[in-house]
């Protein structure tokens, strides 16, 4: 008898490690996928913020976080510019 549980405990064991295996697969698959994807919604997300902003972005790189970066740059370039000519008309 536990010649016989032993030999189903080990067929299980094996069955639920075929599946974690076959689970970790999938997600180291999937995965980079999934942030690639979303790092190239935000750079697209970035380039139509400026664009509504009248910021003109002049890269020829596909790289989408020095797009991101430079994107982000550009807009508190922008409110820094804003905020001081605002201090500047308050104090004048």
């Amino acid at each position: 008898m536990a010649k016989h549980d032993s030999a189903r405990i080990i067929n299980l064991m094996a069955i639920i490690g075929s599946f974690c295996l076959l689970l970790a697969f999938f997600y180291f698959w999937y995965f980079p996928f999934y942030i690639s994807n979303s790092i190239a919604y935000l750079s697209g997300r970035m380039k139509t913020l400026l664009k509504k902003s009248d910021i003109v972005l002049d890269i020829k790189t596909k790289d989408e976080a020095f797009i991101i970066l430079q994107g982000i740059n550009l807009l508190e370039n922008k409110l820094d510019v804003k905020v001081n000519k605002e201090a500047l008309r308050n104090e004048g």
